[in-house]
């Protein structure tokens, strides 16, 4: 079977989702500290050249395959990505304000801290 390269690369860049969701695997793995500052590009990049030799390889064996359903699939997926990264990386910066705010007078106030202190005082 032979391959049109022009019409393989316009097919790949028709793929707007399965873009976002090289750009979300890339920023999941900086979140995480695999990748680091400066690096984004050449895995983007990387995650390009990957996905257009898995496309090679889908026209080679199924060139009857769905790509606006792989996709709508791979954009499903990259929100999805997104959003749960988003929630923690929220909770893990509650977590690291709440840790840095206690002690601090009103802010960051500690009742069970009181509380425990309180029943410390009244044993000894």
């Amino acid at each position: 079977m032979e391959i049109d390269l022009l019409k393989l690369v316009n097919e790949f860049m028709a793929l707007g989702g399965v873009g976002a969701l090289i750009a979300v695997i890339v920023n999941i793995l900086k979140a995480a500290g695999i990748v680091k500052d400066g690096q984004a590009p050449v895995y983007v990049t990387a995650g390009g050249i990957l996905g257009m030799a898995l496309l090679l390889v889908l026209r080679l064996f199924q060139p009857t395959a769905d790509l606006p359903g792989i996709d709508l699939a791979a954009q499903q997926i990259a929100t999805v990505l997104n959003i749960l990264l988003g929630f923690i990386i929220q909770l893990l910066a509650a977590r690291a304000s709440h840790a840095g705010l206690a002690g601090v007078p009103v802010i960051g106030k500690s009742f069970t801290a009181d509380r425990e202190a309180a029943l410390r005082d009244r044993k000894g």
